[in-house]
């Protein structure tokens, strides 16, 4: 399956089949209904937080009637097309949606440097070792550096996609990299560069040096002296700062 992004909402209105197509069409940008198979994927990926309605898919079954999915019990169903379900929007991560071009426009309209430039992902690809590599969140200018992306509520679907809390990995990978993961707070901070101390032989990540304009999350603003395992390499920037641990020296 393709990786793909759900829309921001469901669209808060039920309709007809024909009427679900043509509202995706409205919205532009490659928006559409999502398949079956994709409908499904959002349903356990975000089960209990869609609201207890049914989703209409663009899988027709004939003429006259689609497969849609009740998103209370997560029953597939073959429906008429006359009936009325709720749309959620989904499109197709291309390249030109998610790859080094298009890093600063992501899902929230963060641009750098609250989001990765091209140049700070060329930076974090400089450090990356050879092998298999982690990402933590779905930071999308660093999606084309990771084989695997993992978040406790990920914006997007697909099959690289592993639903779950960072802290919880117990898969070994030759890098783990993230943006941002260790400003959230210093508990979570500790507690994810001890995961990786464990799960990976190098972790890259651009660490915030201070409070941004914008920057509504983050609280925890580490400089080297207050990592309780500390780094290896250091690149320092006016607003953040790269820290690399080698864990295999």
């Amino acid at each position: 399956m393709e990786k793909f992004e759900i829309y921001s909402h469901t669209l808060p209105f039920n309709t007809n089949f024909e009427d679900a197509l043509k509202c995706c069409k409205i919205l532009g940008d490659s928006w559409r209904l999502p398949t079956k198979d994709e409908l499904n994927e959002i349903f356990k990926n975000h089960k209990n937080k869609l609201g207890d309605y049914g989703v209409w898919s663009s899988t027709e079954y004939d003429n006259d009637h689609a497969w849609s999915q009740g998103f209370t019990t997560g029953n597939i169903y073959i429906n008429p097309k006359t009936n009325l379900n709720r749309v959620r929007p989904v499109r197709t991560l291309t390249s030109e949606l998610y790859g080094p071009d298009r890093g600063r426009d992501w899902w929230a309209n963060l641009t750098p440097p609250l989001a990765p430039s091209d140049n700070d992902a060329s930076i974090f690809k400089d450090y990356l070792l050879n092998g298999t590599t982690l990402l933590l969140g779905c930071t999308k200018n660093l999606i084309p550096l990771s084989d695997v992306q993992m978040d406790i509520d990920p914006w997007y679907v697909a099959d690289t996609v592993i639903t779950q809390d960072w802290t919880t990995n117990t898969k070994f990978y030759n890098n783990i990299i993230g943006d941002g993961v260790l400003n959230l707070n210093k508990e979570l901070a500790e507690k994810v560069l001890d995961m990786c101390s464990k799960h990976c032989d190098n972790f890259v990540v651009r660490c915030f040096n201070r409070k941004l304009p914008n920057m509504t999350v983050a609280s925890h603003f580490p400089n080297e002296k207050d990592f309780h395992i500390s780094p290896t390499i250091i690149e320092e920037f006016d607003e953040y700062t790269f820290y690399i641990w080698n864990f295999y020296k």
